[in-house]
């Protein structure tokens, strides 16, 4: 969650700074009435982004690994069901940022010829088991299948 706090703060300064450059006022050499707004602006994006979303974010997602698919959902309001059948499973492979590092937080990416899946924000050592194990499910199905054709 610490981790979803830090990228909650870079978030916020990434919005201010594209705020800034299009010159929608912030700063406070603005008259007195719009340096107020641009506060109240950055005081509720602070409290979004650092507060409320993280322990929200933390919540909205699911996963489950069976024999042959892993099945995520994520979402708070309209919800994403996804499922993936493993046999389609090109590269499985843990991805972590400079603030996943700092607070040991990486994301599992699951990549199909459809395209990519991840899950977020899992312990970094979750991460690199979940990972094994979808690559052991892989390589399973893929052996079973093999043995599968060869018998025929």
């Amino acid at each position: 969650m610490k981790c979803s706090r830090v990228a909650g703060l870079v978030h916020t300064a990434l919005f201010m700074g594209v705020m800034a450059m299009w010159g929608i006022p912030v700063g406070w050499f603005q008259p007195v009435p719009t340096a107020i707004a641009g506060a109240v602006i950055l005081v509720l994006l602070l409290l979004f982004f650092v507060v409320v979303r993280p322990p929200i974010y933390a919540r909205i997602w699911r996963y489950e690994l069976f024999d042959d698919e892993l099945y995520l959902q994520s979402g708070l309001i309209t919800y994403r069901r996804q499922s993936i059948p493993l046999m389609r499973v090109q590269n499985v492979e843990t991805h972590q940022g400079p603030a996943g590092r700092l607070y040991k937080v990486s994301a599992v990416r699951v990549s199909t010829a459809g395209g990519m899946a991840e899950i977020p924000l899992l312990d970094e050592q979750v991460a690199v088991e979940l990972r094994e194990r979808i690559d052991a499910h892989v390589q399973a199905l893929r052996s079973r299948s093999a043995g599968d054709s060869n018998a025929a």
